[in-house]
């Protein structure tokens, strides 16, 4: 995947995503053995990994995208205290939602309906 960063193009190669991948899968594996404290603390790493390529590269919209799993599975292991997690979530997803709907590129509603 190639961004524009300062002008000049920036590749993010998929194998730069690995850590906080890896980091899903772990928290994944605590998170199903029952081990909240530790999945949170993976998933806190997913989200650190994810946003050292953001800071790299702020047009990256996949790692952007892809740091809306961290985030959601934060908000389900805290329960109520969640909240900002899944907002934060939220705040990713809406404006892809909305620029999506405004361009009229595949999964709007003016797509469908047009």
């Amino acid at each position: 995947m190639v961004c524009q960063t300062l002008g000049e193009p920036y590749v993010v190669a998929g194998w730069q995503r690995d850590p906080a991948v890896s980091n899903e899968g772990i928290g994944d594996m605590h998170a199903r053995h029952g081990q909240a404290r530790e999945a949170i603390a993976a998933f806190k790493r997913a989200l650190v990994a994810y946003n050292v390529l953001l800071r790299r590269n702020p047009g990256d919209v996949q790692s952007r995208v892809f740091s809306v799993v961290p985030l959601w599975r934060l908000g389900e292991l805290k329960g109520k205290h969640g909240r900002k997690d899944l907002e934060a979530a939220l705040a990713i997803l809406k404006p892809l939602a909305a620029a999506l709907d405004l361009t009229g590129k595949a999964g709007s509603r003016r797509a469908e309906e047009g």
